[in-house]
């Protein structure tokens, strides 16, 4: 039996059955509270005002009063309550809803019969369902009330939408697509404001977040105004109720324009203000002849990401091993490597933290990825890679290797339906710094569309001032395709912090040696611990070294880190 607070109004004057009753349903394991009426219609209506909750209404079969009326004055002033009509003549409960929507029910009460004891039990936990479900019903309405509140005075754009329909929109999202009122947006569909060659993606994106909600997920999407003026955003879609009806909230925020979104948002770094960063001297100046070199493209080789996801039957692997001489180029090295499918993705798991223990929890969520190549295949390749760049010979092999391990990447993840972890992709400095690379990989990670959501690249945090404009450049471009950035072998210097407070990475990668020379030092220890939980309270979710002691491991839990390396490397 449900316990719980009960009341019950008896009206008439039938005094022996009432005692009767009273005294049945004191023996039940619920708190009752009584009140007896005359069967006026002004003291009826005074006793249904005074009830809150869902209760139950007595009155003998005996009692001169309509129950039309009852029922009539119960469902205006006491609705989920139950008219139960005491009876004396023997029949089965009936519980039925003539009048209205008020439940009734006859019931013989005889004390003595088992019989009588069920029927009552079971109206008692009707009566107590009822009223968990009102207050239930209440809080949801209260908790509607302030949603919709909110969405009214934030200043974020927010729409309500089914499918391709809007339900509503505050006056922000009203403005940014240059609408007068909400019923003028009722009439236009939700895919009006999205470009043709993207709906499919954003289909697909409501899908997932349908089938599984990850409010961190985000989709970058180009929109347009009812003028027609184009715009690239950052898209939310959160699951939600409006008006009683199952719907999405859509959050839609400006990104800046279609070709370039070079704005820094340093909101969350108070002490810093606003940063712009050139792409690299964005425009070339038009009397400077040498500045038309972007005509030219059309004779580099085509996109890698292109050729390898056409047919393969273009042609057969080059050889590595010939003696013949051949002209190589970097693109028909890449072709070669790909099509030979020796170069494998390794992945390692990144252990989660756990709060509460002084352990670790291997919580498959995370992987770092790595490239797997034959030694003596990277030697030949990087031979003839020296031999076309010279004295870049380094960094082109760097650029080579990371394409290399991002093609991969790429076409795994074409195959998949559905991808669940995050893939962590460490990227060398002159990939990150190289305007060429950046232009490669944007087309791969337009056609994998959603998927790149789980893509973080992992970027070196010690840098110069131009490094790092080139990583505030590169950072920009692929949040842009749903992206996240990683800063690895963090560090408290000056370009660290800078760099940290100009992109606000999602995660930082402690730094190894730097982190061995501050274990003993209780000075630094505590300067450690303060760094972590200020990353962590940012959203910067903090990847700590391994292989310590456990004093260490104690430092990384309680400071609140959220990762630790799988094993203990050259990278952690």
């Amino acid at each position: 039996m449900i316990k719980g607070d009960l009341q019950c109004v008896l009206i008439g004057q039938n005094k022996p059955l009432y005692s009767e009753l009273v005294s049945t349903l004191r023996g039940q394991e619920a708190h009752f509270r009584f009140k007896q009426v005359d069967n006026s219609k002004r003291a009826i209506i005074n006793s249904l005002k005074r009830l809150r909750s869902a209760s139950l209404v007595f009155i003998s079969d005996d009692v001169p009063f309509s129950l039309e009326s009852l029922s009539d004055l119960v469902w205006q002033y006491a609705s989920d309550s139950i008219i139960v009509i005491l009876t004396k003549k023997t029949q089965s409960l009936s519980l039925k809803t003539p009048y209205d929507n008020t439940q009734i029910s006859k019931l013989h009460f005889d004390k003595d019969k088992k019989e009588t004891i069920l029927q009552l039990q079971f109206l008692l936990q009707t009566a107590f369902i009822k009223s968990d479900f009102r207050k239930c019903k209440t809080l949801l309405g209260i908790s509607e009330k302030r949603c919709q509140w909110l969405v009214d005075s934030s200043r974020e754009a927010i729409a309500f939408i089914s499918r391709d329909l809007h339900l509503y929109a505050n006056r922000t999202y009203l403005n940014l697509f240059h609408l007068d009122s909400v019923q003028e947006l009722r009439s236009i569909a939700v895919r009006d404001f999205i470009l043709e060659d993207e709906h499919r993606l954003f289909d697909g994106f409501q899908n997932s977040q349908l089938r599984n909600a990850d409010l961190n997920h985000s989709l970058v999407l180009t929109m347009k105004k009812k003028n027609g003026a184009t715009f690239r955003a950052n898209t939310y879609l959160i699951p939600t109720v409006y008006k009683s009806k199952k719907c999405f909230q859509l959050w839609v925020r400006v990104m800046g324009d279609v070709e370039t979104s070079d704005e820094v948002n340093l909101s969350d770094f108070p002490e810093t203000k606003g940063v712009k960063v050139s792409q690299n001297q964005k425009k070339p100046k038009q009397e400077k002849p040498k500045q038309e070199k972007p005509k030219q493209e059309s004779k580099e080789p085509p996109n890698p990401f292109e050729v390898l996801l056409k047919d393969k039957t273009e042609g057969s692997a080059e050889d590595m091993n010939t003696k013949q001489k051949k002209t190589y180029t970097p693109a028909s090295l890449l072709k070669g490597i790909i099509n030979r499918e020796e170069a494998v993705i390794k992945t390692t798991s990144l252990k989660r933290l756990k709060k509460n223990e002084l352990k670790f929890d291997k919580f498959d969520t995370h992987y770092l990825l790595s490239l797997k190549v034959p030694i003596a295949q990277k030697k030949g390749v990087d031979d003839i890679l020296q031999d076309l760049s010279g004295a870049r010979s380094q960094e082109v092999c760097s650029i080579f290797w990371d394409k290399v391990k991002l093609t991969r990447l790429l076409q795994i993840l074409l195959k998949k339906r559905n991808v669940e972890p995050n893939l962590i992709v460490r990227l060398n400095g002159a990939s990150v710094a190289d305007e060429q690379f950046l232009a490669w990989l944007i087309p791969g990670l337009r056609r994998i569309g959603v998927k790149s959501s789980h893509i973080t690249f992992l970027v070196p945090s010690q840098v110069s001032e131009r490094q790092a404009k080139s990583t505030i450049v590169f950072a920009n471009k692929v949040r842009a395709y749903n992206c996240q950035i990683a800063l690895e072998g963090f560090v408290v210097s000056k370009e660290s912090i800078q760099l940290l407070k100009r992109i606000h990475p999602e995660m930082v990668s402690l730094s190894l040696p730097w982190t061995r020379q501050i274990q003993g030092n209780e000075r630094k220890e505590i300067g450690l611990s303060s760094l972590i939980r200020q990353l962590e309270t940012k959203d910067i979710k903090v990847i700590a070294p391994c292989g310590f002691s456990r004093d260490m491991k104690k430092l990384f839990v309680l400071s609140g880190a959220s990762f630790c390396h799988e094993s203990s490397t050259k990278y952690g």
